[in-house]
């Protein structure tokens, strides 16, 4: 009912002229409150990461880049390999190798 009263008095006052007006004023309301929403969300990651999720393509962009920006450099590496050199997985595996970061990588 508010919107209905708020719409009769801008059309009588001459703001408006239409309902377009109306469906242009929604919807500006409609995008300030998603980029509030947006701008608190890139804020956190920001604050807590030093990074801010606006500056990657994609999501999974943005957690690869925190993945490498987070990763302690002091960690062992894992690598798995194929069935020709498959007794290194054990030798690494009986040897306590493990963290770090993964990718998978295969030769043709």
């Amino acid at each position: 009912m508010n919107s209905k009263n708020d719409f009769d008095n801008r059309i009588a006052s001459g703001e408006w002229v239409n309902f377009v007006d109306y469906l242009m004023h929604y919807n500006n309301r409609d995008v300030d409150l998603l980029t509030e929403g947006v701008n608190s969300y890139c804020t956190m990651f920001s604050d807590e990461f030093h990074t801010s999720p606006l500056q990657s393509m994609s999501m999974p962009s943005f957690a690869s880049k925190l993945s490498f920006q987070l990763y302690d450099k002091y960690l062992t590496s894992i690598f798995t390999f194929g069935q020709k050199y498959g007794y290194l997985n054990q030798q690494i595996r009986d040897h306590g190798l493990n963290g770090g970061l993964t990718g998978i990588l295969k030769l043709q």
